[in-house]
């Protein structure tokens, strides 16, 4: 949601052409309508830090009569840089695509104007978004937190959308642990006394449009209470203990930090898949006994090895690795779980 596109505080002196929500967003569907968006050569939008300018915008035409209107139109605010000497002003990929499509920008575009190739090429380096799937399918273990309040960051649309972008894109990535903002213990562990105004969400929970609002924190206790530094450090020492008591459970409570004792180890190593049989894709389940160093593979039933799916040391405990077998055929696959004292074999059956 680059520079607030769907719409950003009214206070925020950085943005001052684009406050309130866009008229061309649904915060209940979270679509968009371009059909007022206009190129206004006269808009000047200024380098990012200042020091410099460029002439010509994009904006909604909110109240259609052709011309650009301050306080009434929405105008759009890139991203100015400064690259080679020259100046560029990075719309959204979604925006840049429509502008282009409708043929907004002049015959001869001005030196701001980056083609769409470039474009895409500046998002890929500055957007995370595009990166989630990439970094969970190195870091499988990856402990995940949002921590975001009902009045966070400079975006003003009521439905948060960068906030449900980013929390779902990590659960659709079947990341191990995705939680938004931190459990409410945490928080009062660290404020010194009860808050049950605090969110307290079970990680991994389903959020959309209509439920996101009431998961997150409250932005008049943040100010009045507690603020987003205290939040943030909740954050951070709740992971912080999951990591090290490998909890992923959807609740924590009491703190695991002041636990004298680790977690119940289990008496043997399991192996299980999920489902079984599976249409490309399944979640492997095991636990181990000791910690110690571990190889996942699998192989098909002619003992021929397919894929390595983890390779390292672990600790003693629950773990779950998720299996995508879209490129293969049909058929039984073995799946392999081997440590230093044992080795177990799970077969999984493909079905197309």
């Amino acid at each position: 949601m680059p520079q607030a596109e769907a719409g950003a505080k009214s206070e925020n002196t950085l943005r001052p052409f684009n406050s309130g929500v866009n008229p061309a967003y649904d915060p209940q569907t979270g679509d968009w309508d371009f059909s007022n968006l206009k190129w206004d050569p006269s808009i000047q939008v200024p380098l990012l830090g200042g020091g410099g300018n460029v002439s010509g915008s994009l904006y909604i035409d909110e109240d259609q009569d052709e011309q650009v209107d301050r306080g009434t139109d929405f105008i759009f605010y890139p991203l100015v840089f400064k690259l080679n000497d020259t100046l560029k002003a990075f719309y959204s990929e979604r925006l840049h695509t429509e502008a282009l499509n409708r043929n907004l920008f002049p015959a001869a575009p001005p030196d701001h104007i980056p083609d769409l190739q470039e474009n895409k090429r500046f998002w890929r380096l500055r957007n995370g978004e595009y990166w989630i799937e990439t970094v969970v399918e190195n870091v499988p273990d990856l402990f995940f937190m949002v921590v975001a309040s009902d009045t966070d960051h400079v975006q003003v649309a009521p439905d948060h959308p960068h906030i449900l972008n980013q929390y779902n894109a990590f659960l659709n990535t079947a990341c191990r642990f995705v939680r938004l903002n931190p459990d409410r213990s945490y928080v009062e562990s660290l404020l010194g006394y009860p808050l049950e105004s605090a969110s307290d969400n079970d990680a991994g929970m389903h959020l959309d449009r209509s439920t996101l609002s009431n998961s997150l924190e409250p932005g008049n206790s943040i100010t009045d209470r507690f603020n987003k530094v205290t939040v943030a450090a909740a954050g951070a020492c709740e992971l912080a203990d999951r990591v090290h008591w490998n909890n992923s459970d959807a609740q924590i409570d009491p703190l695991t930090g002041v636990k004298e004792s680790a977690p119940a180890i289990p008496d043997a190593m399991q192996l299980t898949s999920c489902p079984n049989p599976f249409n490309s894709t399944t979640r492997i389940s095991y636990t181990l006994n000791h910690s110690e160093h571990v190889q996942l593979d699998v192989y098909n039933i002619r003992g021929q090895h397919v894929q390595q799916i983890f390779n390292g040391y672990q600790h003693a405990g629950s773990y779950s690795r998720q299996w995508s077998a879209e490129q293969l055929p049909s058929g039984i696959y073995l799946i392999k779980l081997k440590t230093d004292h044992s080795v177990l074999w799970k077969p999984c059956t493909l079905v197309r």
